[in-house]
């Protein structure tokens, strides 16, 4: 009888060890999709969750990103292949966006992500370092939305220069526009002098022409005229060469690093649906035992024969 009741203690022991792991499994299943560098709002009292964020994090400046918008009835959960179970679909029709900078404001429309239910892209490059505010509005169902989200330390990341990530050199970003804005300065005063001693070479021949020019006297100044409209003209196109090759280095690092973070984002979306599908099965499988320990605690109680208490004075 004593092993009986030590048996039934040690079943049900196993049977809440192993509901609690299958429940800390699931959780952290959930969890692990939600993007820690998003801002989750509700909205509407409750009606909707919102999560708003720049679409790739850390945030560079000159490179393609995008405003993230999740929408979800009530809280947002998350299935373990990372799409919502509970998104709302269609509202890329009525739900907009605005972004503000600097003073500077501009309106995007959303578009839904295939095979995601409820996340919304509007795509975008931000060409300013600093704190960005998104100001999502529109209408959901009968739902007036008018939400505000400002990048910051507790919310989402604001945008970071871009020389943080090139190496070894950093031209910084929009560094081959202003290369050819700068080359082209000096430039324009040079053949301007070269023209003014072009116009004066031809003034001075014409005052002199009642006396016998000496063609040694012109030509050397022509040909110094020619010589210096050839060496500016080489080097204008120099620069603009190098220009170009600035321009087409900088584009070549800024497909590299978007490959980089979309391997690195494919990768982390592998490893948690393996990490959550690794934990229901665990989780399954503690409480499969501890579903055969009691019915074998139980059986074994049925069967097996009480004990016989002997009648005093017998």
């Amino acid at each position: 009888m004593l092993k009986s009741k030590k048996t039934r203690k040690f079943s049900r022991i196993g049977l809440l060890a192993a509901v609690g792991a299958a429940l800390f499994c699931w959780a952290l299943v959930l969890d692990l999709p939600a993007a820690a560098a998003h801002e989750s709002r509700d909205v509407a009292g409750g009606k909707y969750q919102f999560r708003v964020g720049f679409l790739n994090e850390p945030v560079y400046q000159g490179l393609d990103n995008a405003v993230y918008l999740a929408i979800c009835t009530g809280s947002c959960t998350s299935n373990p292949d990372g799409t919502f179970s509970n998104g709302v679909t269609g509202a890329f029709d009525t739900i907009k966006v605005e972004i503000s900078s600097n003073g500077q404001t501009m309106q995007l429309g959303f578009k839904a992500v295939p095979r995601m239910p409820g996340r919304y892209n509007a795509e975008f490059i931000p060409t300013r370092v600093g704190d960005y505010t998104f100001r999502v509005f529109g209408t959901l169902g009968s739902d007036n939305i008018n939400e505000t989200f400002r990048s910051g330390p507790n919310t989402f990341d604001s945008v970071e220069p871009v020389t943080a990530i090139q190496f070894p050199d950093k031209p910084g970003f929009g560094s081959g526009g202003s290369g050819n804005s700068t080359s082209a300065n000096p430039t324009a005063p040079a053949g301007a002098a070269t023209t003014a001693a072009a116009a004066a070479a031809a003034t001075s021949g014409n005052a002199s022409s009642s006396t016998p020019a000496s063609p040694a006297t012109v030509a050397p100044n022509a040909g110094t005229t020619n010589a210096s409209a050839n060496a500016t003209n080489s080097g204008s196109s120099g620069t603009n060469n190098g220009s170009s090759g600035a321009d087409i280095q900088s584009l070549t690092q800024k497909l590299t690093d978007q490959q980089r973070q979309l391997d690195a984002a494919k990768s982390d979306a592998s490893t948690a649906t393996m990490v959550g599908f690794g934990g229901i099965i665990i989780g399954l499988i503690g409480v499969v035992l501890a579903g055969l320990a009691l019915l074998f605690a139980r059986s074994k109680n049925r069967t097996s024969p009480r004990p016989r208490r002997e009648v005093e004075g017998g």
